[in-house]
């Protein structure tokens, strides 16, 4: 390709993410996204799964751009882990906006017997937080 004139190289070479999101999208391939608008597709999902999340907290956007936003949950599942093996150790991390949705994912992390992590609370918000631990 690097020989080759640009107006004849392929389009797959300027394919970024935003692409490839909205190819799964066009033909269904995005599972439990049920909106275009994300902040509605991330309500509806809360609500449809409600029996699957133990404790949620959800603040709407404070201004038109989305700043402000800040949802977090955790599931049952995650919750056993959680009072199981959350005092070895807990582990925050984020993923750097590699969602299907526009907003920023962190999930808080503890790790099993055999040393497997397992994600237990998950953090959405319009902007990366700034979390300072507290040591008491």
């Amino acid at each position: 390709l690097s020989g080759e004139s640009t107006s004849k190289q392929n389009n797959i070479c300027y394919l970024n993410t935003k692409n490839i999101t909205n190819i799964a999208l066009r033909h269904g391939l995005v599972d439990d996204r049920t909106d275009d608008l994300d902040l509605q597709s991330l309500k509806t999902l809360m609500k449809d799964k409600k029996e699957q999340i133990a404790a949620q907290s959800f603040h709407e956007a404070t201004k038109p751009g989305g700043d402000g936003f800040i949802l977090a949950f955790i599931t049952e599942g995650g919750k056993r882990y959680l009072e199981r093996y959350g005092g070895r150790g807990l582990v925050f991390d984020d993923t750097f906006n590699v969602t299907q949705y526009t907003f920023r994912l962190a999930t808080l992390m503890v790790t099993d017997d055999a040393g497997n992590g397992f994600p237990c609370v998950f953090l959405l918000s319009w902007i990366p937080l700034r979390i300072s631990p507290e040591v008491k």
